[in-house]
């Protein structure tokens, strides 16, 4: 049986949604700052220098456009990073604050502890088109909640750890678009650790819901990726 991803654009997503998205311009820190890596933000230990990325579909069923991606992630060795997974460059200055991306205008905002809290990113200070992300953290550092709002939808992304675990174990999308509710609901088993204890490969399993006003009815579609991670550390 052949299938098609109608919900592989959210899905994608929610693969990327721990990413730096498209950045340049304006850095605002909270006080002063204890520089937590970025590693962390990104589900990271160690002095971590490249990170290889390959998607590929894991269903039994046949698919018509089957997943198939690669990316790549750099940091700095401060922890910063400096390219993310779409392929966007970051550069600092001698003191770490960030100067450099490929959009006329970011507005990123740090907490106390350095973590990025808030960043919104458009062509310029009136663009209707922004990608506006807020971050919140529990008290190990690991993000609990990344709102997104885009410009026809607002989502909201909640992550659930085990224990002292860096790496989630369930990732909830809830959001609204152009009057269609979603539910995305993606579970992680995890195969294979490195010595530093970053995860190098996993299972993503994802349950999607769609409902549109004025339409009764759900649209329901099941999807399993692997997602398989190379990584490369500074000596």
């Amino acid at each position: 049986m052949k299938t098609y991803h109608i919900f592989r654009p959210l899905f994608l997503l929610s693969l990327f949604i721990c990413g730096i998205n498209h950045c340049k311009a304006m850095n605002i820190s909270d006080d002063s700052q204890d520089d937590i890596p970025d590693r962390l933000t990104f589900g990271l230990v160690g002095d971590v220098k490249e990170v290889q990325i390959s998607i590929t579909d894991n269903s039994d069923d046949m698919v018509d456009d089957p997943i198939n991606e690669e990316q790549v992630m750099t940091f700095d060795k401060e922890g910063r990073v400096t390219r993310d997974i779409h392929d966007c460059e970051y550069v600092y200055d001698t003191q770490g604050r960030f100067i450099k991306g490929e959009k006329e205008y970011t507005k990123m905002v740090r907490d106390k502890k350095g973590r990025i809290k808030s960043y919104e990113t458009r062509l310029d200070d009136e663009d209707a088109e922004c990608y506006c992300y807020t971050y919140e953290y529990d008290l190990n550092g690991r993000p609990t909640t990344i709102g997104l709002q885009l410009w026809e939808g607002v989502y909201t992304h909640t992550f659930t750890y085990s224990g002292d675990n860096i790496y989630p174990d369930k990732l909830v999308i809830e959001g609204d678009e152009q009057g269609d509710h979603y539910t995305i609901v993606t579970t992680y088993e995890y195969k294979a650790f490195d010595k530093y204890g970053n995860w190098t490969e996993r299972v993503c399993n994802t349950e999607s819901r769609i409902s549109s006003e004025g339409v009764e009815g759900v649209t329901q579609e099941s999807m399993s990726t692997l997602e398989q991670r190379e990584i490369t550390y500074y000596e």
